[in-house]
């Protein structure tokens, strides 16, 4: 099967034209995104009943993805414990609005004023989601994401990153330092062209491409040749 890839400022453009122009709900794409990342940790550790997930979450849109992904693992079983290396005011409008939905189901978050705790919630995971930084990664994680991220790699938890392991350079697929160790990744809506460098293969694991309902004419309109990757099915193995 021919997957096409995609630059990050390719991946920009689409993203505003899908929400812009083609009026597609940025909470709707987070919801799609979600969905196929708790379906994917579904498929990687089997059963989720009583089964330790901790998702790391990020202040922008990559981590919206992760808070959708931690509802429905909750939803379906699993003790979930959301990470949030940052400080609440930092987080965006639209996280601080899903981690509400949290709150109300007594999912455990931890800020970074619980950094303390995150070494037990990693290292004893079942499950480390990460969705932390996504494709927008220009420089080396600090503070509190890249102490998170060297525990996360210290870890001999499975990981699963969504979109883009967590700096990593979407372009390139140079690694940052520091950079997630992915055993999956999940790219979402069409492939970033770093992830299938060769030196992002040990950074990348085995890697997915799932459907988060960008229309075929947004990539169209940006030139890009988009075939019907997800007639069976809205997750895929690259």
């Amino acid at each position: 099967m021919n997957f096409p890839t995609i630059s990050s400022e390719q991946m920009e453009k689409v993203d505003d034209l899908a929400t812009r122009h083609f009026g597609l709900d940025l909470v709707q794409m987070m919801e799609n995104a979600g969905c196929l990342t708790a379906r994917l940790a579904r498929e990687v550790i089997g059963r989720l009943d009583k089964r330790k997930i901790t998702v790391l979450v990020g202040k922008g849109n990559n981590g919206g993805d992760g808070i959708v992904t931690a509802r429905h693992l909750q939803n379906w079983g699993a003790k979930v414990t959301v990470i949030i290396p940052d400080h609440p005011d930092n987080i965006s409008k639209i996280n601080n609005e899903q981690l509400g939905v949290l709150r109300s189901m007594f999912v455990d978050m931890q800020f970074n004023t619980s950094r303390l705790m995150w070494e037990d919630s990693v290292l004893k995971a079942d499950l480390v989601i990460d969705a932390l930084l996504g494709y927008k990664v220009n420089r080396n994680p600090e503070g509190d994401y890249s102490y998170l991220i060297e525990l996360v790699n210290k870890s001999k938890t499975k990981k699963l990153s969504i979109d883009v392991p967590s700096g990593l350079n979407p372009d390139s697929g140079e690694p940052c330092n520091p950079c997630i160790k992915a055993d999956y990744t999940l790219a979402l809506g069409v492939i970033k062209k770093g992830l299938l460098e060769k030196k992002a293969k040990e950074f990348v694991g085995k890697l997915y491409l799932g459907d988060v309902g960008i229309p075929k004419e947004v990539y169209q309109l940006l030139g890009i040749e988009m075939p019907n990757l997800f007639e069976k099915n809205e997750l895929v193995r690259v």
